[in-house]
């Protein structure tokens, strides 16, 4: 059963970690340096916290 959470402000830090996962093994397949943080771009995270037309969710 997959069961579908709502993201919240709370689980930010939990999503940031798992997008850059998905970011890291995505690199496979595009080359997406890292930054000097050790962390891949992607532009638009902020918008799932700022964006009022958007719904997160973790599944």
């Amino acid at each position: 059963m997959i069961r579908l959470q709502k993201v919240e402000v709370k689980d930010r830090d939990l999503l940031w970690n798992i997008n850059q996962k998905y970011l890291y093994e995505m690199t496979n397949y595009y080359d997406d340096p890292m930054d000097e943080n050790g962390n891949y771009h992607y532009g638009h995270f902020d918008d799932y916290f700022t964006d009022p037309s958007l719904i997160t969710f973790l599944a």
